[in-house]
């Protein structure tokens, strides 16, 4: 699982924790170099991205990760700015789950449901690189 989370918070801790729980290898990006990022994304499974960040980062790797046909969860918050694109992406497109992260309690849960139900898990394993 491809985790690309605001570093040093509370919500990154519980999205790994989760992740791991489900049995999911954390592959998490990081200030690695770009190159090594996408590597990232192409091998992963799926993908969780934050995109209330103000990080470019975000939107870029939401589309690189839909691009290569990953399912992904898209973490939200409405305090938080989206660009038009990134919201457009997460309303239309069906691999994208949207979980508001404004509670990080609420979130965690919805993330864990989310990894342990049958369809979704099902969507990964059809999109998996190896799938």
């Amino acid at each position: 699982m491809y985790v690309s989370l605001p570093h040093g918070e509370r919500l990154e801790d519980g999205v790994k924790a989760t992740c791991q729980r489900h049995g999911w290898p954390i592959l998490a990006a990081r200030d690695e170099r770009s190159e090594l990022r996408l590597q990232a994304l192409r091998l992963a499974d799926a993908c969780i991205v934050h995109v209330s960040s103000a990080s470019p980062d975000a939107g870029a790797e939401l589309a690189f990760a839909l691009c290569e046909g990953r399912p992904v969860i898209a973490l939200w918050s409405r305090m938080g700015m989206k660009a038009p694109l990134v919201e457009d992406l997460m309303r239309t497109h069906p691999a994208v789950h949207r979980l508001s992260c404004d509670d990080i309690e609420e979130c965690v849960d919805a993330l864990d449901r989310v990894l342990g139900d049958p369809a979704w898990q099902r969507q990964v394993a059809r999109a998996a690189p190896s799938g």
